[in-house]
């Protein structure tokens, strides 16, 4: 039941901080709006707060989160590395997590739905051929917090961290939009919420929350059943349940509070949010944690090696995430090029056959009139044909400048598109 309590409270507070937008979650990694930050921030400097209150009372043994080594680089970090480089990339492809999929399926977000495929593709993935892979050549963990790195005290540390996550706090709030149009609440505010469900994750289970770990025992649940191996068989699903629990209080809030998800929503195109589904999954796994699991409750625990592995997937979300709108942009411009040449043959060829055939119609007449006319005839047929054909280029530079305004019409819409403008006043 606590697992459940704590699961749902996790996924209400996600609706109710504005997570079900994938437009938060891209927005804030090409830093145009810090929503998504301030929330972040803010609930791991809340839950920095219940860490230290509760390790100073005795209430649950917290402990900090090891490096996550593959032995690819000379470093024992090289795992949070790169695990972080890939959460980053699926987050910018997919404008999700692995937990806010759960507030954008609740709140009726196709993304959502295509970016749980892939997280669940991952999670296969990961469990059925790379994790032996990595355990194979994962040499021994090393824990080490940032106190013991700085050589401070752990409240030294502890103070360090809320003085610089304020003073962000401070500064975004007021030289950045406090709020991302559409949602109900400040994005501090949503942080202070989902730090409420981390404090009943410690207060009832003795644990912080993460969700990333849930797609792994999925797929260890599915390769058991394929192979027959019941000692690969996880032995429970504890993450399984917080992740469903996460759910259904996401939905149970969205439909008591229909307001809190009503905002028009960016969905990202169904292959990219797969695509980004699976590569955060596997990003996630294979530094032993995600912007949960690492962000808000590691770097509370003053983990080095969830610093690393957030540091790394904001850098490279950043990177890949301003490559997408550059690359849709590109393909805007070269797609209107294309259409405008295509436009101006077409007219052109549509002039010549117009002034064609008037002239065939003025030679019918002539043809058919007394010998002694003709010369009269040509005078005025030629005059006619002259207006005629005025009249026709007339017509034809009206339908090419409509044509060139309509094309410009379709850049602007395709410039906005390829900007990810999706919310009035949003752009990504």
């Amino acid at each position: 039941m606590a697992t459940v309590l704590a699961g749902a409270s996790f996924g209400a507070a996600m609706i109710a901080a504005g997570f079900s937008n994938p437009a938060v979650v891209i927005a804030q990694l090409r830093f145009s709006n810090w929503h998504m930050m301030q929330a972040f921030l803010a609930a791991t400097a809340s839950s920095i707060v219940y860490y230290a209150v509760s390790d100073r009372a005795g209430w649950a043994k917290l402990t900090p989160r090891a490096s996550a080594p593959l032995g690819l680089l000379p470093t024992t970090y090289d795992g949070n590395l790169l695990g972080g480089a890939l959460l980053g990339a699926g987050m910018a492809l997919s404008g999700s997590c692995p937990g806010t999929l759960f507030a954008q399926m609740a709140a009726g977000v196709h993304t959502g739905f295509y970016a749980l495929a892939g997280a669940l593709a991952g999670g296969v993935l990961w469990t059925g051929v790379l994790s032996p892979v990595v355990a194979r050549r994962r040499k021994a963990p090393v824990t080490v917090t940032v106190n013991e790195y700085l050589g401070v005290s752990k409240p030294a540390a502890m103070l360090l961290y809320e003085l610089v996550f304020s003073g962000v706090l401070v500064a975004t709030a007021r030289y950045a939009p406090a709020r991302f149009p559409g949602t109900r609440l400040p994005g501090a505010l949503g942080g202070v919420l989902i730090s409420l469900s981390q404090l009943l994750s410690i207060a009832t289970r003795g644990s912080m929350i993460g969700i990333s770990g849930s797609y792994a025992e999925l797929g260890g649940l599915l390769w058991a059943t394929l192979t027959g191996d019941k000692a690969a068989t996880p032995k429970g699903y504890p993450n399984v349940l917080f992740a469903v629990s996460a759910g259904a209080g996401a939905w149970a809030l969205a439909a008591l509070v229909p307001a809190l998800v009503e905002a028009p929503a960016y969905e990202v195109a169904p292959a990219q949010a797969v695509l980004g589904g699976a590569l955060m999954v596997l990003g996630a796994r294979m530094a032993g944690g995600c912007t949960s699991g690492h962000g808000i409750s590691g770097i509370s625990l003053l983990s080095t090696s969830s610093l690393i592995t957030i540091a790394t997937t904001f850098v490279t979300g950043f990177a890949v995430a301003n490559m997408i709108v550059k690359t849709l942009r590109l393909a805007a411009a070269l797609l209107g090029r294309h259409l405008n040449l295509n436009l101006h043959l077409v007219l052109h060829e549509r002039r010549q056959d117009h002034g064609r055939r008037r002239a065939h119609r003025a030679e019918i007449p002539l043809q058919h009139r007394p010998r002694r006319g003709k010369v009269g005839a040509v005078r005025q047929d030629v005059a006619h044909a002259h207006d005629v054909g005025h009249a026709g280029a007339g017509v034809g530079e009206r339908l090419v400048n409509v044509g060139e305004g309509l094309l410009g019409l379709r850049r602007d819409v395709g410039g906005d598109l390829a900007r990810g403008i999706v919310v009035p006043g949003i752009s990504l």
